[in-house]
């Protein structure tokens, strides 16, 4: 794992943007690692839930709970145990299902015949994250740090607006890590001719 690979090293990344002092964990004692503390993980899962990131998406199948629902569906299907920050699609067979999240569970129309398939967003570790990304975190975390270390609201909107900059640049490179999508002109030709 790199130097920088870790949540204190990111922070201390942003705390360096706005003049800082660098923290090397959040248990510092210092006022850095403090307000680094309470703002680090919610700024971070907000811009994970941002876009559908490739380095923090994934699939599991989904396990069949034989107590059924009280209400409109017929079958309940436990969630992973790992944290959903954002939960994208339920799938069978590769087609996207009708379903409504309950607590840790998911109620849909479809029985242990069938094999479910969550996609959805998680929290890596920032050993996974790419650079474009790690870069707009932490000039995120500094427009979030500035008014709270240095009482500059003027650094803290020329942080944002770089953030923002970075952010777009992050999900431009990590867009290419994709197939980009076939267009079906089936529809377009039909109303043509």
């Amino acid at each position: 794992m790199a130097v920088n690979d870790t949540d204190a090293a990111v922070a201390s990344a942003a705390m360096a943007m706005i003049g800082g002092a660098a923290i090397s964990s959040f248990s510092d004692g210092t006022t850095e690692a403090e307000i680094a503390e309470s703002l680090y993980e919610d700024t971070v899962e907000t811009l994970l839930c941002s876009s559908r990131w490739t380095f923090a998406t994934a699939q599991a199948n989904l396990n069949h709970v034989a107590a059924a629902p009280t209400g409109r569906f017929s079958d309940s299907w436990q969630l992973p145990t790992e944290t959903i920050l954002q939960l994208h699609a339920i799938t069978s067979n590769g087609y996207r299902i009708e379903f409504d999240v309950y607590g840790s569970q998911i109620y849909c129309d479809y029985d242990e015949s069938n094999t479910l398939v969550a996609d959805y967003t998680y929290r890596p570790a920032e050993s996974l994250w790419l650079p474009a990304f790690k870069t707009a975190a932490q000039l995120q975390l500094a427009a979030f740090f500035a008014p709270a270390l240095r009482a500059d609201n003027d650094l803290a909107v020329l942080m944002q607006n770089r953030a923002d900059t970075a952010l777009r640049m992050a999900k431009l490179q990590d867009s290419q890590q994709r197939t980009s999508k076939k267009i079906t002109t089936n529809r377009f030709l039909a109303q043509r001719y």
